[in-house]
């Protein structure tokens, strides 16, 4: 193995220098290495000569790509490749949440690796997971950021020449406070905030108040996302009708004048400018037009956040920027999808295609700011070490790099198709593995929709799996999660289909049928569910690991709940299905139940709804 001698390298940037090559496993020797000059200048750059090589940078996080492009390019004797990134602003934003807080230590682990792919902006999606003074109940139990956290997250990625973003909401997406009679005032209805009413400016107030202490960057996304009853609730009763797009506009101006009083310049999501002209749809139908009073009364100091993780044809991205464009006085920014948000496994593979196209589309309509989303959904399940591939992906995209296997290697020393193979539960379909997971043994909804195929399939999975878990990384407990999930769903995907089948057939077989049938059940207990308990509590454990390792605790009660509930139901189950075998009860209820196709009862295979999977009932009030 090749070795260096780093030399010039600045004390304030040494100590995670060190740290970057020793995750790339770049051997540093002071006596006999190659001398690697670091050197501050007007252009960043990487030069690979026989006897040195030269990092000139502008920026702290170029050392760090430079260093991986050096690992990627060390055999090659004559190399100069410039340090450009296609966009001014390329950053990742990470849901902070949806239950998942990230600790600060992880947050420091992953900063580096957004350094070695060449990023410079995090942001921090807050709806109310950060500390406001004098508002104890706002992300209450929540696992929110207290300022000092916040503070010592962006002193760390300063040393990088990372730049960390606020994220909040100011319209809707706050469902949290709403459960408080303290913010009852200010509640207009679902999610969304009351417009208009001084008591919610002044809780917005406080809201930049919080991050001018947190932040030091002055760019601020401001949310105002989604609000599709806006001004339907408390609104309306106070008010009146008063057409949506005109409660938005007004809201936005406050929203503008209080971030600008505060010195931040904003951004925010710009669907609901064309949801509410479109029938509520997202896209850039033939006949949609941005009417000039709208284009002219977003305020001049909005960016606005095209975002899109679903399109798979490059005119319908073109369409939507030619949209945006109408807002002549307002910047355009682009927002990807690294897919973490469907649950327990990624889809790298989905989010590489499509963001792909959407960096092509952006490239050609000029746009300057181009990020990464990375959302939890119902409960962000997914590792966020799992979506590494994409971001990868996505930087060699802006960098002009080619070479995504090797960068992805220097990185992780792990192959990116390897690494990939963390999506293989939930290939072909939405979210099937955790739609199996929580699928009721006995009332299961989804059953008419699975296959045995799944047993093979998921024995697979596991094999996989486990055999890239052992590879010594950083990275080993996100497959030994998933590997673990994929041998629980050998037996669980179909343990419910089978028990019905067994059902029906011992109550309407014959008496000689009956006797197999009976003998059948008896395999299916110890066969099926006394190994699945152990195997979803090997499960269990692991995810805890994994949860741990990146999140809060809080939040975490929730998949206690869910993962405790879903053990002790299949024990419930087995105990019950052994009663019936044994002739203690005649018949179990719930399989008398007629069984509809999942097709034809119009539920969603497409869900990533704990509650919409695990029962027909309803879980809360």
């Amino acid at each position: 193995m090749k070795k260096y001698n780093l030399s010039g390298v600045e004390l304030s940037v040494k100590e995670n220098v060190y740290a970057a090559c020793s995750r790339m496993r770049i051997k540093i020797d002071d006596a006999e290495g190659v001398k690697v000059n670091i050197v501050k200048g007007d252009n960043a750059f990487l030069e690979i000569k026989p006897e040195e090589i030269t990092i000139s940078y502008v920026k702290k996080y170029q050392i760090f790509y430079a260093l991986k492009m050096m690992a990627v390019n060390d055999r090659k004797k004559n190399f100069k490749k410039p340090i450009e990134c296609a966009f001014e602003h390329f950053g990742v934003m990470m849901d902070c949440s949806r239950n998942a807080v990230p600790n600060v230590e992880f947050i420091k682990s992953y900063i580096l690796n957004l350094a070695i792919m060449g990023y410079n902006e995090l942001q921090l999606y807050t709806e109310d997971t950060y500390e406001i003074n004098d508002e104890p109940m706002f992300g209450y139990m929540r696992g929110r950021y207290s300022t000092r956290e916040l503070q010592e997250i962006v002193a760390y990625a300063s040393q990088f020449d990372i730049d960390v973003v606020p994220c909040i909401q100011t319209l809707a997406h706050l469902n949290q406070i709403f459960r408080w009679n303290k913010y009852a005032d200010i509640h207009d209805i679902d999610d969304i905030i009351l417009s208009g009413s001084e008591k919610t400016y002044k809780l917005i107030d406080k809201m930049f108040t919080a991050l001018e202490n947190a932040f030091i960057c002055r760019r601020v996304h401001i949310g105002m996302d989604e609000a599709h009853h806006l001004g339907r609730g408390k609104y309306l009763d106070q008010n009146g009708y008063n057409d949506a797009s005109n409660i938005m506009l007004e809201h936005l101006k406050k929203v503008a004048e209080i971030a600008a009083a505060h010195g931040f310049e904003p951004m925010m999501w710009s669907d609901m400018f064309i949801r509410l002209l479109n029938n509520g749809h997202y896209d850039a139908a033939s006949d949609v037009q941005i009417p000039d009073y709208v284009a002219a009364n977003v305020p001049k100091n909005i960016k606005l956040v095209y975002w899109d993780y679903y399109r798979d044809d490059i005119k319908q991205y073109d369409a939507m920027f030619d949209l945006h464009a109408a807002f002549t006085e307002n910047e355009t920014v682009f927002a990807g999808g690294a897919w973490k948000w469907t649950g327990f496994a990624p889809k790298n593979n989905i989010s590489c295609k499509r963001t792909s196209l959407a960096f092509e589309s952006a490239a050609k309509h000029g746009i300057k700011s181009f990020f990464m989303t990375m959302w939890g959904d119902d409960g962000a399940e997914c590792s966020w070490n799992a979506v590494l591939p994409t971001l990868s992906y996505v930087a060699d995209l802006a960098y002009g790099d080619k070479e995504h296997d090797e960068c992805f290697v220097a990185m992780t020393g792990l192959g990116f198709g390897d690494f990939c193979q963390l999506d293989m539960p939930d290939e072909g379909g939405y979210c099937p593995s955790k739609v199996q997971l929580y699928n009721d043994c006995f009332t299961g909804v989804f059953d008419t929709i699975i296959s045995y195929e799944e047993q093979a399939r998921y024995r697979d999975i596991a094999a996989r799996l486990k055999k890239l878990s052992r590879i010594p990384s950083l990275y080993s407990y996100v497959f030994d999660c998933e590997a673990k999930l994929a041998s629980a769903l050998e037996i669980k995907a179909v343990l419910g289909k089978r028990t019905r089948e067994l059902y029906i057939k011992l109550k309407t077989g014959d008496e000689q049928s009956v006797q197999e049938t009976r003998k059948s059940l008896k395999k299916l207990v110890a066969k099926g569910y006394k190994p699945l308990i152990k195997l979803l509590t090997a499960f269990y454990d692991a995810f805890k690991t994994q949860w741990y390792r990146e999140n809060k605790p809080m939040g975490f009660e929730v998949q206690d709940i869910r993962l405790g509930g879903l053990i002790w139901r299949v024990e419930h189950c087995m105990k019950e299905l052994t009663k019936l075998i044994n002739g203690d009860v005649a018949v179990l209820p719930e399989l008398e139940e007629y069984q509809v196709s999942a097709d034809v009862s119009g539920v969603n295979y497409h869900c990533n709804s704990y509650g919409k999977i695990v029962s027909a009932n309803r879980l809360a009030w």
